[in-house]
């Protein structure tokens, strides 16, 4: 789990990188498009991190629990070292 200060800053990045994002109640999920088109999933209440890329029909899937959300907030930003 994270603190709310470092949720604030993680959010803030995506901000100043202008990547679509979308926050849920409560500050649980954050869904974040990166430059390559995945979307990053990450539930900050169980540390789990979802990334999902869509290839018509061949969509790619993987999840990593008890993911640091600095973690979360690099693959954000460096979409390419996602290793499928």
């Amino acid at each position: 789990m994270i603190d709310d200060n470092e949720f604030k800053e993680l959010v803030g990045n995506f901000a100043n990188c202008n990547l679509p994002y979308t926050v849920y109640p409560k500050n649980q999920l954050i869904n974040v498009t990166d430059r390559n088109g995945v979307i990053h999933s990450y539930y900050a209440g169980t540390g789990t991190a979802m990334f999902r890329k869509e290839n018509g029909e061949k969509a790619q899937k993987k999840v990593i629990r008890n993911f640091k959300a600095s973690y979360f907030g690099y693959y954000c930003m460096n979409p390419d070292k996602i290793k499928w």
